[in-house]
């Protein structure tokens, strides 16, 4: 699945997204608002294993925002 809008692409997380969310999740901001889910600094060993769980996933509730490289998140969560 992959969906392509004007500013961005969502797309599946791949493996070889690891040095882009690292470049992007390492960040003193990003960190501010989610500190209680995230580490900082974020370091590509952080972003592989996130993704190579995210990878794995089934059914497929984590997608990437893709914008010159992977560069965020979109997720859903059910809290049945």
């Amino acid at each position: 699945m992959q969906l392509v809008l004007e500013r961005c692409t969502i797309r599946p997380w791949r493996l070889e997204d690891a040095e882009s969310l690292a470049r992007h999740a390492n960040n003193r901001k990003v960190w501010l608002v989610l500190r209680d889910l995230f580490p900082n600094p974020y370091t590509t060993d952080d972003a592989r294993k996130f993704l190579q769980h995210v990878v794995s996933d089934r059914p497929k509730t984590k997608f990437c925002i893709q914008v010159d490289g992977a560069a965020g998140l979109l997720g859903m969560r059910n809290n049945d």
